[in-house]
């Protein structure tokens, strides 16, 4: 936005001494300013608007139709002794945790061999980066009609050779395995992503290392726990963030196979949310609740990043 311009003509001291270093003038250019204005209206209008609506909505009482009443914090406090909050942040909490060790323990996995492979790697990558390419609600209604108690591959499985009981027979109907079984999804959807970073992570490792070390007599898990791993550390933390940000607001899945049932078992603070704004009408309480999810979104990743900043100075 504003250009270095330099007088040529040469200053003089005024006692006749060797001339003094050019003058140097800022000038304005407006021309910058126009080109990044659409840009910036755009981010103004269309992510910074929005952020700052929210944050007001948020202490205030709004049904949608009728203006908004400002109440202070009491949705904050409202939502502290909400219990039906409470365990929906649990089950989200829960959600996270199994989907990015799912993601990332798959994902490290399927790369460390397609990377030792010598055929078909790229055949073979594109096959499971695929799942991350197609529709969620294609992939809900796929795996919807697999857990179908009464035409999925795992009910006919379990009914044939009585194995796994009403835990394989009716996965999302069950209490105690419909959250495992919409993480299983999550995780099987977004492994390939995982596996293409790390892949890359890999690629980066020279191979002159491993020569040594195979010299100096270390093979297989020695060579992995010491230099394996340690270098794919940069590629492990990006993998962890990109999984906790995605995983804490998760929705699609959710709301796609179970719709948060049976019983609230699935309740995620995404699918509340939803419920609170567009089943209930309360869209202060529900901006309210999107406003923490974003608070804890925003504490977790920069607590990922603080330790992992920390470790790579130690």
């Amino acid at each position: 936005m504003t250009r270095l311009t330099v007088d040529a003509r040469p200053a003089v001291s005024r006692k006749g001494s060797a001339p003094l270093r050019p003058r140097r003038r800022i000038r304005f250019e407006w021309s910058f300013v126009l080109l990044a204005l659409p840009a910036l209206l755009v981010y103004l209008g269309f992510l910074i608007g929005p952020v700052i609506a929210g944050f007001y909505f948020s202490f205030t009482r709004w049904d949608g139709i009728n203006p908004p009443k400002w109440i202070g914090i009491d949705n904050f406090v409202k939502m502290a002794g909400d219990r039906k909050y409470a365990a929906a942040l649990a089950h989200t909490l829960i959600f996270t945790a199994v989907i990015v060790a799912g993601q990332v323990g798959v994902g490290l996995g399927l790369a460390l061999l397609l990377n030792r492979a010598r055929r078909g790697v790229a055949f073979m990558r594109g096959v499971f980066f695929a799942p991350a390419l197609m529709s969620t609600a294609v992939i809900a209604l796929i795996w919807g009609f697999m857990y179908s108690p009464a035409v999925g591959l795992l009910g006919k499985f379990a009914e044939a050779t009585g194995l796994g009981g009403t835990f394989l027979r009716d996965v999302l109907g069950n209490q105690q395995s419909a959250l495992l079984g919409v993480s299983v999804v999550v995780i099987w959807q977004f492994a390939g992503y995982m596996m293409i970073i790390f892949l890359a992570g890999l690629k980066n490792i020279p191979q002159e290392v491993y020569e040594a070390a195979a010299i100096d007599g270390a093979h297989g898990a020695r060579q992995f726990r010491s230099i394996t791993w340690p270098l794919l550390a940069p590629s492990v933390s990006i993998a962890v963030l990109i999984s906790l940000a995605g995983n804490l607001k998760l929705f699609d899945q959710v709301y796609l196979m179970t719709g948060g049932g049976p019983a609230g078992a699935t309740e995620t603070v995404g699918t509340l949310i939803y419920q609170t704004a567009f089943l209930n009408s309360n869209y202060g309480y529900s901006v309210a609740q999107s406003v923490v999810l974003t608070v804890l979104i925003v504490l977790v990743v920069l607590s990922r990043r603080w330790l992992t900043s920390r470790r790579t100075q130690e």
